[in-house]
């Protein structure tokens, strides 16, 4: 092949059609995805504390391909619920932080386990779609299931205890 005077002089002139093939290009978009849900502090056994004051954490990465605009940080939203042992929206945090690609952040809300019970939280990221993540409805990833069970706070006694206890 060779270019003479703005012609491509090819040996096989026939084979420059191409029919029948579907090509799809999608928008370079961010991809929102919680990476992971933590709970803390927990006991020893890695259970949360009955009583004690506690953080639900969520980690927010853009697994996407290009940056977050600023104005899509200002839209940036992470909703945390329980669905056990009881049903509610705990809170709504906007972050307010435009993530680069494979940027991670942080996001925490306040939390005290009141029973002795198996608790299951949910969170959302972007849950209202305010952020165009691509088309196909609602995103699948953009949400994390975290179980967790609460058990109540034992301290052991101590040698003294146990000694004036058989006085």
């Amino acid at each position: 092949m060779c270019i003479r005077d703005s012609d491509i002089l090819e040996w096989n002139e026939d084979n420059n059609e191409f029919e029948d093939k579907v090509i799809t290009v999608y928008e370079k978009l961010p991809d929102l995805q919680i990476t992971s849900v933590d709970i803390s502090p927990v006991n020893d056994e890695g259970y949360a504390m009955v009583g004690v004051n506690s953080e639900i954490t969520a980690t927010i990465a853009n697994l996407g391909v290009r940056n977050m605009t600023d104005s899509e940080g200002t839209k940036l939203e992470v909703t945390f619920y329980t669905s056990s042992p009881f049903t509610s929206k705990l809170a709504t945090i906007n972050v307010d932080k435009a993530l680069d690609m494979g940027e991670t952040t942080d996001v925490s809300i306040p939390f005290k386990f009141l029973e002795n019970a198996a608790y299951r939280f949910i969170v959302k990221v972007d849950e209202s779609q305010e952020i165009d993540e691509g088309t196909g409805g609602p995103e699948l990833n953009n949400e994390a299931v975290k179980n967790s069970y609460a058990c109540l706070l034992y301290t052991s006694p101590s040698p003294r205890d146990v000694e004036e206890s058989r006085l």
